[in-house]
């Protein structure tokens, strides 16, 4: 078990700030943290999460390593509804409506979600 697990009143903290502390582990390689902070907000802060989801995941590797996260309880239609949401946020030049878009901007769009697991939507 990890200190931060025994030490930190991890229910103390706000979803917003705890998703603060994982994105500056990521950043600083604290790898060690990181599965227990995931568990964390998705048994404790899902509802928040899923509400905020597009202000949560900003940084793409959170995002990715949160889907790919076992016992994350959205369905994969859900996951892909959001991460959608996150890459049109992340392009904000795209028009709102998709019926308008150019082959440009799809290619837009492809290229921000390209990293993300496509087999996970495939449950």
């Amino acid at each position: 078990m990890f200190m931060a697990e025994v030490f930190i009143g991890w229910e103390e903290y706000d979803a917003s700030d705890v998703i603060k502390i994982l994105v500056a582990i990521n950043e600083l390689g604290l790898q060690e943290l990181n599965p227990f902070l995931q568990s964390f907000l998705i048994k404790n802060k899902s509802d928040w999460m899923k509400q905020n989801f597009v202000l949560v995941f900003q940084p793409k590797k959170s995002l990715i390593s949160l889907i790919r996260h076992k016992n994350l309880q959205m369905s994969g239609i859900q996951v892909w509804k959001h991460v959608l949401k996150w890459g049109l946020v992340q392009n904000p030049e795209l028009p709102s409506d998709p019926t308008s878009y150019s082959k440009d901007d799809f290619i837009t769009l492809k290229d921000t979600l390209q990293h993300y697991p496509a087999n996970y939507f495939n449950t």
